[in-house]
Order: structure tokens, then C-alpha cells, then sequence
């Protein structure tokens, strides 16, 4: 007999898969499948609430507030896509297992002969799952040209062009300390914003003061001695309010510290985001990892918000120093799960010596963006410029 807690859960799991996945309603859900009639509601108020462009009427959900209520809590319950054959398998058995007990409690009390009971039976047995809704190649074609597969930045022109980031790919940024990975992060965020896409910049590294301040040094090429003088009421500081209004398009994280928490927020997003994690080495992870498994436990969590097709991630990394002064994949930090997780890997190197011959820090320096792993593409190289004091990195020739 199957535990009613463990069918409980895998039918709001499974229901779950089908809200945050609803053209999957536009296959054969049969109510059979759930054994509890307050999942079968559920189900039935789904399909009544999808609309022609295969996205959930909200409205018309909540225009049922029982049903309402037990799917809010269905939605907390997140699970990848990709488990949706998995879950539906367990539970088509299950249907199948039900019908037989069915059948045999008929025949236990007279009420289906023997033969009546083998019939029955052997049909139930043969029930075969639909097979999976296939893509129209007209369905193909839009999905393919309905969107834009690529990232679109209007600052990097360069960028775009030979390191092109698709949409719902993972990219790693990696560096050795302060050689401005998070500044490049940042650039690319900033890039994004402005041209209308939501950004979601979670920070675990700096204050969040610290990401405006830059934001704004980004913006108006401004130092953080300009900007710290600068008094309420004042153009400048009209300037620095206008600056930091990006129309709700970005928007910085601080305190989430781990990557199911990132996920759960990301799938609540009306509009797909563009997801920053500054970075991957300061999420925390199940009790008792270690600190390798636990950026492998969180490359693969991150990694399946891409593949879903709920964002495009950017995840920062750090490299550790073994005696080299150039980064390779090799030396990432936790570089097996990295490697191995991401469709993208670009790694920040200087082009000339950091110091100038005084030993002071060069306040411009010369970069290179360099793509070790490019999934579905060629590696190359990108220059740029990397001026320290308002934090900008600019393409060069």
C-alpha cells in the first residue's frame, strides 16, 4: 500500500512542475493520476486557467480561493523541469496500481466474475502514458526567431559579436583577486539594465552600498571622492538620483546565501531576468559539505534555472594562485563542478604589468577577457580597458 504522506507529495510536486512548466498541461493530464480529489481541483482550475500564449491566467486563479490557497503552497515546492517524465511515471504506476485494487475488491465481493476481473486487468496493465507533445517545425521556427537567442549589449560591441552569451546559458567570470571580475560583472549588469533588461545582482561580497556606488561611478564616470562631496539639493546630486532609476529593471540581493533561495526567487519573476552571483564560493550549501561539493551542489542548482529557461546566469569565481600569474580553467576554485556546469567560461587577465615603476598601482589597465570554454562555440579573445578609479571597463582594438 502506497504511504498517503509520500503519494501527498509527489502529486503536489508534480502539480508544481506543471504551474511553473503550464504548456505541459497542453498534454494528457488525466485527473486519475491523483489519488487526493483536492489535486484533482487543483489540476482542473489549471487547465481552465490557461490561455492561448500557454502562460497561467493569475485572475482567473485566484477567482477560486480554496483551490487558490492549496496552490500557493504547491508553488513553494519548486522542482526542476526536467523531473516532470520522472514524476509522472510514478504516478501513471500508481494509477495503473489503483485500478487493479479497484478491480479486485469488485471481484472479492461478486460484484465482477473471474474472467471479468483477467479483462479488466490486462487492460489496465496495457495503459500506455501519451506520448510527449512534439514542437510543430512552425512551433520550432517561432521559437527560434520569436526572441532574441543572445544577450544584447550596446556597450560592448566587440563583446557581443565574438563572445556572444546566449539566452539561458550559464557563464562563468573568473579572475584572480581584485583584478576586477566584479567590476566586469557589474559593467555587463549595468550594460543589460539599461537597455530594458531586468537585472538580478546578488551580492554576497560587497554592501550594498558599495554595488550603488559603483553602479553610479559606472554610470556618470564619476570618482568616489566626487561623489562623496557632492551636497543634497545640488545638481550633481539630482544627477546621482536620476542615475541610480533604472525602472525597476535592476534590482541588488543582499542576504540571500544560497542557491535554492536564488532559485525560488527567480521563478517568481513575471519577466525573465538576467541573474549575477558575486560569487558562487560564498553560497552556502547542505549541512556538512564541504566546501568543493557545496559549489558543485550550487553550480548544479544555478545551472538548471539556466536550462529551464527561467534566466541567463552570470557566476562569479575565483582562482586561486599556484605560482602562476595567468588563469586558466585548471586553477578555478572548485574548477571540476565549474568546468563542468557551465556553457560559458571567461577568464580576466591583465595585458601589461599592474604595477607602474614606481610600484603603485596603474590606475588604467590594459585587460583581456579571455573565453576558455564557449559551449556551442569558438574561444577567443577580447581587450579591454579597465579604469580603476570609476570602476569602467571600455573595449579596445
Amino acid at each position: 500500500m502506497v504511504d498517503p504522506m509520500n503519494q501527498g507529495m509527489i502529486e503536489r510536486t508534480y502539480l508544481s512542475i506543471l504551474f511553473f512548466n503550464p504548456e505541459r498541461l497542453l498534454e494528457e493530464q488525466p485527473v486519475q493520476l491523483f489519488e487526493f480529489p483536492s489535486h484533482q481541483k487543483v489540476l482542473e482550475l489549471m487547465k481552465r486557467a490557461l490561455e492561448p500564449d500557454r502562460k497561467l491566467n493569475m485572475g482567473k486563479l485566484a477567482e477560486h480561493p480554496i483551490e487558490f490557497e492549496d496552490l500557493t503552497l504547491i508553488m513553494d515546492l519548486y522542482v526542476s523541469g526536467v523531473q516532470y517524465e520522472h514524476y509522472r511515471a510514478i504516478l501513471m504506476d500508481r494509477m495503473k496500481l489503483r485500478t487493479l485494487e479497484h478491480y479486485m475488491s469488485l471481484t472479492k465481493a461478486g460484484k465482477m466474475s473471474l474472467e471479468g476481473f483477467v479483462e479488466k486487468a490486462n487492460n489496465a496493465l496495457k495503459l500506455v502514458d501519451a506520448p510527449p507533445k512534439q514542437k510543430t517545425p512552425e512551433e520550432l521556427a517561432q521559437m527560434l526567431t520569436s526572441k532574441k537567442s543572445r544577450l544584447n549589449f550596446s556597450r560592448f560591441q566587440l563583446f557581443s559579436k565574438y563572445l556572444p552569451i546566449q539566452e539561458h546559458t550559464l557563464t562563468t567570470i573568473a579572475a584572480f583577486t581584485s583584478r576586477g571580475k566584479s567590476a566586469f560583472a557589474l559593467n555587463l549588469a549595468h550594460d543589460l539594465a539599461r537597455g530594458g533588461r531586468r537585472v538580478m545582482y546578488y551580492n554576497l561580497e560587497m554592501t550594498e552600498e558599495g554595488i550603488w556606488r559603483r553602479l553610479v561611478e559606472i554610470d556618470l564616470q564619476m570618482r568616489v571622492s566626487e561623489i562623496e562631496a557632492i551636497q543634497p539639493g545640488t545638481p550633481d546630486y539630482e544627477r546621482i538620483k536620476k542615475s541610480m532609476d533604472y525602472n525597476g529593471k535592476f534590482v541588488v540581493l543582499n542576504g540571500t546565501t544560497d542557491a535554492e533561495s536564488i532559485r525560488n526567487q527567480v521563478i517568481r519573476e513575471s519577466e525573465e531576468p538576467v541573474v549575477f552571483v558575486d560569487h558562487v564560493s560564498y553560497l552556502r550549501g547542505a549541512f556538512g559539505l564541504k566546501e568543493r561539493e557545496r559549489i558543485s551542489e550550487s553550480m548544479k542548482i544555478l545551472n538548471s534555472i539556466a536550462k529551464d529557461g527561467k534566466a541567463t546566469v552570470f557566476v562569479l569565481a575565483q582562482i586561486n594562485r599556484q605560482g602562476e600569474n595567468e588563469g586558466n580553467l585548471s586553477n578555478l576554485y572548485g574548477s571540476s563542478a565549474i568546468e563542468q556546469d557551465s556553457d560559458n567560461v571567461i577568464i580576466l587577465d591583465p595585458d601589461e604589468d599592474e604595477l607602474q615603476p614606481d610600484g603603485r598601482a596603474k590606475p588604467e589597465l590594459k585587460m583581456l577577457a579571455k573565453a576558455q570554454k564557449v559551449r556551442g562555440g569558438a574561444k577567443g579573445t577580447i581587450k579591454f580597458l579597465f579604469r580603476k578609479p570609476t570602476q569602467t571597463f571600455v573595449e579596445r582594438v
